[in-house]
């Protein structure tokens, strides 16, 4: 999948913040929306591309950085994908074996 480039394509953005525990807005980790593709960025680093058409998860190797990053990853996967993120072993292992999910 190619990676979701917005510079020159900002027809019809939409960025949503995540949200805390508590439901407050998490500032540092936003979603970008454009058509069917989604961007997921955590503290201004591109963490995961996801093509809802395809059901198709590329995911950076930043993606379990910290556990700041991997537990707004996980929301982002349960609440943007129809992928599962069940923990940190569970979402190595569908790297490996799901051929939806790659690594880039």
């Amino acid at each position: 999948m190619e990676k979701l480039d917005l510079m020159g394509k900002l027809m019809n953005v939409n960025v949503e913040n995540l949200t805390t525990s508590g439901g407050n807005v998490a500032q540092e980790q936003v979603v970008v929306m454009v058509g069917s593709l989604m961007k997921f960025v955590s503290y201004s680093t591109d963490i995961a591309y996801y093509d809802d058409n395809t059901g198709q998860l590329d995911v950076t190797e930043d993606w379990d950085y910290s556990n700041t990053t991997m537990k707004y990853f996980k929301q982002f996967i349960e609440d943007y994908t129809d992928h599962d993120y069940i923990n940190a072993k569970y979402f190595r292992e569908q790297l490996e074996n799901n051929d939806k999910i790659e690594l880039i």
